[in-house]
């Protein structure tokens, strides 16, 4: 993600630059000191240029090699694994407050997870998938595709035993809304607007650890006692909890089918490597030469400019241009 946005930051001072001109009008002040724009590009391209060219070259490469194959990925897989990311939140909101965290748009992790199956296909299209070779993954691997005990659980989290007894007392009263209450008295940030309530989880991933046993065996709908941890107070509600279930192949299938043709695949540093090493690509920019050595550079590199311009002149035209 955060090469995502360093490209995009550059791109932008870039395109700033050539609109602007010289390239001389401050992108800050500091006591007085101004730092133009010209230095943040030429800092930038020193500490990052190399990394993020690199990477904008690779991307192109495997975006060529994807369209010259004929491939493609449905739209509908992309939602749906759009879905399955935001499924992992409280609320919609919560997952766009995600998103804004990164300084990601929903449209840039679009594009990201597109990427993403494209190099996913591509190492894997020729992978020969059989029902033998299933099992036996199955059969190796199955403790990934079962399912935990899982927990969906409200908390109100305090900063005293005091605070926690308070809040306790206030919700032994009838027809009191723990997500009320949660809205009102608690101090977590993650959870405090969407009225405690934490997504489905599995209770050996709960934290703090504290949480752990009264998630296991509080009754559903019951609300425990204080717990004290990192040095806060923790009341929890159990709203729902899910049975560990043990996988079979054929619950499971589709997602064994994926992990069997990942792991038979061809690596992606391969991959990037072999598309490196058939493609032509030329570094014109000086302070960037170095990476040509990853690529196949051609054997003269264009120039751009008045060089170029006084490099043709007191030249005859060729044979063809003479006749245009």
């Amino acid at each position: 993600m955060t090469k995502v946005k360093y490209v995009g930051l550059l791109v932008w001072v870039i395109l700033a630059v050539a609109v602007g001109g010289c390239g001389e009008k401050p992108i800050a002040v500091v006591n007085g000191e101004r730092i133009n724009e010209s230095e943040f590009i030429s800092k930038l391209k020193k500490t990052q240029g190399k990394r993020l060219l690199q990477a904008m070259i690779d991307r192109a490469l495997v975006n060529q090699e994807f369209e010259k194959l004929g491939l493609s990925v449905p739209a509908q897989e992309i939602e749906e694994r759009i879905a399955e990311l935001e499924g992992r939140f409280p609320t919609p909101e919560a997952f766009q407050e995600f998103l804004s965290s990164q300084r990601m748009t929903l449209k840039e992790l679009r594009d990201e997870l597109l990427f993403g199956a494209k190099l996913e296909l591509l190492a894997t299209r020729d992978v020969k998938v059989t029902e033998e070779g299933l099992k036996d993954f199955f059969s190796q691997y199955h403790q990934r595709y079962d399912k935990p005990l899982r927990v969906t659980i409200r908390e109100i989290v305090v900063s005293s035993k005091a605070d926690a007894e308070k809040v306790l007392k206030e919700l032994k009263k009838p027809d009191v809304d723990f997500g009320a209450m949660a809205k009102q008295y608690s101090v977590s940030p993650a959870t405090r607007a969407q009225g405690g309530k934490r997504p489905e989880t599995p209770v050996s991933m709960l934290y703090p650890r504290e949480l752990q046993g009264p998630s296991q065996n509080l009754e559903v709908g019951e609300i425990s006692a204080p717990i004290a941890a990192d040095q806060q107070w923790y009341i929890i509600k159990v709203e729902e909890r899910k049975a560990a279930e043990k996988a079979t192949l054929e619950k499971v299938k589709e997602d064994v089918t994926r992990d069997y043709k990942r792991s038979q695949g061809e690596p992606v540093d391969q991959l990037v490597t072999r598309l490196r090493e058939k493609a032509v690509v030329s570094v014109v920019d000086p302070d960037l030469q170095e990476l040509n050595e990853l690529y196949q550079a051609e054997a003269k590199l264009p120039t751009f400019g008045p060089e170029e311009e006084a490099a043709g002149e007191g030249t005859e035209p060729g044979p063809s241009e003479g006749n245009q």
